[in-house]
């Protein structure tokens, strides 16, 4: 649940703006380090110490900012390293090497882990998406089924009663109630075809096609 609000607050859109403070905030923190490892004088190795604002440009900006603050963040170990004599030359130019490497790898690594996370929020949103859909059809199956229980106990009442009539009392009925009975009958069965012929044709909704909100069925009896 945690990771899931942490994915939706971090991959929102960001304005240019926004993104050009983080990088300068970046490459502030990469300058503020820089200074403290000048005046350790090499006693402490402050490469780690970088990267908290390398992670921050190539989390909220991209890789190829978090890479460009790698490079100003190698150069100021550089520069911090020639400052005293305690490191030779060859010795600080590769120590910016490995430093360069370090932070590309972990640029690249960060910027990876957000598109991951992008990704996993967009895939969630369409399954809500599609989770709400189905829910719809759902919902729209059980309440026609209601409808066309609620509708087909007229006509089926009508051809009990009249099929009940016609077996009871057919000796006492005259042609023209019977025929009357039947009429009732045939009338009865067609309006619970009718029903049937409905439901069947809403069975054939596809879900990919409504809309979110349930539609209300709206099914039709003819009197009996």
């Amino acid at each position: 649940m945690a990771a899931t609000q942490a994915s939706s607050l971090n991959t929102e859109p960001r304005s240019l703006r926004f993104r050009v403070g983080i990088v300068v905030l970046a490459v502030g923190m990469v300058l503020l380090v820089g200074y403290v490892d000048w005046l350790t004088n090499a006693y402490i190795a402050f490469s780690i110490f970088y990267l908290p604002a390398i992670v921050l440009a190539a989390w909220f900006v991209g890789r190829w900012a978090g890479i460009a603050v790698g490079v100003v963040a190698a150069l100021t170990g550089l520069a911090a390293d020639l400052a005293h004599d305690l490191v030779q030359r060859p010795f600080a130019y590769t120590n910016m090497c490995l430093r360069l490497l370090l932070f590309t790898a972990a640029a690249s690594v960060i910027a990876r882990l957000y598109e991951a996370l992008q990704r996993e929020h967009a895939l969630s949103e369409a399954n809500r998406e599609t989770a709400a859909r189905l829910q719809a059809a759902n919902d729209l199956k059980d309440e026609l089924m209601r409808a066309v229980v609620d509708d087909a106990r007229g006509p089926l009442g009508n051809i009990f009663a009249s099929a009940v009539t016609l077996r009871m009392a057919q000796r006492e009925l005259t042609s023209a109630d019977a025929a009357e009975l039947v009429g009732r009958i045939a009338d009865a069965s067609s309006n619970l075809s009718s029903l049937v012929d409905q439901l069947i044709e809403a069975g054939k909704i596809d879900p990919a096609t409504m809309g979110t909100e349930p539609v209300r069925p709206v099914l039709e009896a003819r009197p009996a």
